[in-house]
């Protein structure tokens, strides 16, 4: 007893610290509970994964599907010979491209009904549409499902749309429907006929900056803002929003510098070099943006590739920025 009696602050301080690391804390600076079963729902409601206690489960949202951000042609072949019944392939090309040949199985997206969708005022958060949208082409959140487009950006964003909207596993065809060529690899005209599946959206907010999170990061400096458009647009040369100019404190690097001349993301190790020159540390926050989300989709897959360890796409980017003018502009 007497032994039992001693140990027992011991006991009360060790319960304390373990109810204080069930505690995160959300963007606005108030505690949510982050206890075992609620740990997915949190993950999606912390809009600051970093500093929540469920971050190993916003990460692992976040780059669901593992390392597999992109897969080869000869990869895709054989993922469709093995798991046919899983794998939906969207080309996200014009319908004009689609119908003159494409990888076969694939089916067209209408990239501009999805863009459309997303810059609604409330669009990224209405269930209903998307749930629509990705489920009349038979996607289901268990469905693997590979993007191939031209431009690049273009796929890179319903790639990345994907991803938000809650898609476990999401591929980019890398080097797109080129690289299928060179491989050897036949195309189809057949337009298969895809039943609609039952697709419930769940929002990765982990992976989604605000202009609110954006002019925090301004401020607080506590994150890496990432301008991938051109140099012009980024020095307000080139003015293609209500203002021209660029996010105070954000570093350029063009989009085009993640990929080589046969429009493949370039390797790990080359990305990672590229991020150092640029003076991009892959250990903190990483916000991407340019004039509306696609090539910030583009820097998005590379940063994660590099191996940053948090990503975020600022989907509403420079057309929303500019155009607000209580937000700051540097030229």
């Amino acid at each position: 007893m007497r032994v039992l009696w001693r140990l027992t602050p011991v006991l009360l301080f060790l319960s304390l610290v373990v109810s204080a690391m069930t505690v995160a804390w959300a963007d606005d600076g108030k505690p949510c509970s982050c206890r075992a079963q609620a740990r997915a729902k949190c993950a999606s409601a912390c809009r600051n994964p970093q500093k929540c206690c469920c971050k190993a489960d916003a990460r692992s949202e976040q780059q669901a599907g593992g390392g597999a951000l992109l897969i080869g042609p000869e990869e895709l072949k054989k993922l469709v010979a093995e798991k046919a019944d899983r794998v939906r392939i969207l080309d996200a090309r014009p319908t004009n491209a689609y119908v003159r040949g494409h990888v076969p199985g694939a089916v067209p997206v209408d990239v501009a009904q999805w863009v459309s969708q997303a810059r609604k005022p409330g669009g990224l958060e209405d269930k209903k549409a998307w749930a629509e949208l990705v489920g009349e082409l038979g996607i289901n959140r268990d469905t693997i499902v590979v993007v191939y487009g031209t431009p690049l950006p273009y796929a890179a964003r319903i790639w990345w749309l994907l991803k938000y909207v809650g898609v476990k596993d999401v591929r980019l065809l890398d080097g797109g429907i080129d690289a299928w060529r060179s491989a050897g690899l036949p195309l189809s005209e057949d337009i298969p006929d895809v039943p609609p599946a039952d697709f419930e959206p769940q929002f990765c907010k982990a992976i989604l900056a605000t202009a609110r999170e954006v002019l925090h990061a301004v401020r607080a400096k506590d994150a890496v803002i990432l301008d991938v458009r051109s140099e012009g647009e980024y020095t307000g040369r080139i003015v293609r929003g209500k203002r021209g100019g660029h996010i105070p404190g954000a570093i350029n690097l063009d989009w085009t510098n993640f990929v080589d001349d046969q429009g493949r993301i370039k390797p790990a190790e080359e990305l990672r070099r590229l991020f150092h020159q640029a003076g991009v540390p892959l250990d903190k926050p990483i916000i991407t943006y340019c004039q509306s989300g696609a090539r910030a989709s583009v820097g998005f897959i590379a940063a994660q590739r590099a191996g940053a360890k948090t990503v975020k796409n600022y989907f509403g980017s420079w057309a929303e920025w500019s155009a607000r003018e209580e937000l700051p502009v540097e030229k």
